[in-house]
């Protein structure tokens, strides 16, 4: 007998050493618990007798357990892998659907029909989620990952930038060249896609063309843009609101919808007439001009008598109205604000009021349609008299121009040439005529070449 005790004994060691070449050979094997073997005495005793000589009869493997601790988590390259933190199992199902498994593995993939399965095919079953984000783990469902194209490439169609211009930034006159640095005042680059997903190196140069001033209370910007070597041309975009109607945007930085300017637009059909600054030329039809009271002729002179040297704040509020091409609802020239004791205020200030006034009512939103009426009438018409003394009630006085008012140096021939900036020199020259100083005072005629220079008259404002 002692020979079988001793030979349990080495059955015994055997058992213990192919647990631990078990556990051994399985160290590199994700999920994997440490097996261990629980052995057991063997006693020669009948049941409900009691001998303190019986000597045992040596040694037997009870069971082989495993030990659920908590192992080290690792990262791998599979977004797949997941491990499980604490107690608890993957639920997975067999591959042949009928029966439900548990495995702390978590190394899983996609199989053809996109579910997630282990390596055997078994497949990941999952918690269903309401639509409160509440799950319910006694509903368990085939995990399932829809396919989806991810990471196609999204050609660039539009670019929002933020720009906070400096206000005193150098006004630059040299010709734009992106390789001088000089000739511009700032840029930006940013990347842009094409169809295919390649990349591009777009860049905004920006160039400040013109300083605020009280005709034209903004800065000017021009700017250009480059898609790496290439000049990209220019071009105006419509924009709308919410409700689809058409903005537009004056010089003075109002936007506004159409139905707040459609009564303002009374065509879309013709480039904008606006007294600005600006030098490029408008084209159209040639017009003729006239003044719908009194028609001034400066080609061979002519005296401008005031018949008041002092203004009340009641003349003062509505001194000039303006009309175009007769509209029946002239506008109110308000210069009661200029009033004050002694002040001297010349006639090319008092234009430049007239001018904002004329920009804020027939500015950048309004279109004058030069091309279907060659005898449009552009009026400028004054509380004061033409010819007369102090108390006299000639004519109202109307401010008109022609092309014969151009300066002889002007290769202009009809009003289809005329530059913005040349009509409002011409109507400050004539402003400067028709506000002279004291009663009887007469201003020098002046010639057609020297019309935009020639008076410097003043008006007393008290």
């Amino acid at each position: 007998m002692s020979f079988y005790t001793s030979l349990t004994g080495l059955n015994a060691a055997t058992a213990m050493l192919g647990v631990t070449a078990n556990n051994i050979s399985n160290v590199g094997t994700t999920g994997f618990k440490r097996s261990r073997a629980d052995f057991g005495d063997i006693f020669a005793t009948s049941p409900l007798q009691k001998s303190s000589s019986t000597v045992g009869q040596g040694v037997s493997l009870k069971q082989v357990s495993q030990e659920f601790g908590q192992g080290n988590i690792s990262f791998s390259a599979n977004a797949l892998d997941l491990a499980v933190t604490g107690d608890g199992f993957f639920p997975i199902r067999s591959a042949d659907g009928l029966s439900e498994l548990f495995t702390r593995n978590g190394s899983f993939l996609l199989n053809e029909q996109f579910n997630v399965v282990n390596s055997s095919g078994q497949r990941l079953m999952a918690a269903t989620v309401d639509s409160t984000g509440s799950a319910n783990v006694n509903e368990r469902v085939v995990l399932t990952i829809p396919q989806k194209t991810s990471g196609e490439a999204k050609q660039t169609s539009l670019v929002s930038l933020g720009l906070n211009f400096p206000a005193d930034a150098t006004v630059i006159t040299d010709t734009f060249n992106r390789s001088n640095p000089s000739s511009y005042n700032k840029s930006t680059a940013f990347t842009v896609y094409d169809k295919g997903g390649n990349g591009y190196l777009a860049t905004i140069y920006y160039v400040k063309t013109a300083n605020a001033n009280q005709s034209s209370p903004t800065n000017k910007w021009q700017t250009y843009v480059f898609v790496g070597d290439d000049a990209v041309a220019a071009s105006l975009v419509q924009s709308t609101n919410a409700n689809g109607e058409k903005m537009f945007t004056n010089q003075y930085g109002q936007i506004k919808p159409f139905s707040q300017v459609k009564d303002e637009l009374t065509t879309n059909k013709t480039q904008l007439f606006s007294l600005d600054e600006l030098t490029d030329k408008r084209i159209s039809t040639a017009a003729k001009v006239n003044g719908a009271a009194v028609t001034t002729d400066l080609s061979t002179g002519i005296n401008f008598f005031a018949n008041r040297d002092t203004y009340t704040a009641a003349t003062l509020t509505n001194m000039f109205s303006i009309d175009i091409d007769g509209t029946k609802n002239p506008v109110a020239i308000d210069l009661s604000h200029l009033r004050s004791i002694n002040a001297t205020i010349t006639g090319a200030q008092i234009a430049a009021e007239v001018t904002n006034i004329m920009n804020r009512k027939f500015g950048d939103e309004t279109y004058f349609d030069f091309t279907s009426d060659a005898n449009r009438t552009f009026k400028i018409s004054s509380s004061r008299y033409a010819t007369g003394t102090a108390g006299s009630s000639g004519a109202p006085l109307t401010i008109s121009f022609a092309t014969s008012d151009l300066p002889t140096t002007s290769p202009a021939t009809t009003l289809s040439t005329v530059s913005i900036t040349q009509a409002v020199a011409i109507m400050q020259a004539k402003l400067d005529a028709a506000t002279g100083g004291a009663p009887g005072y007469a201003a020098a005629a002046a010639t057609a070449a020297t019309a935009a220079t020639a008076y410097t008259a003043a008006v007393k404002l008290s």
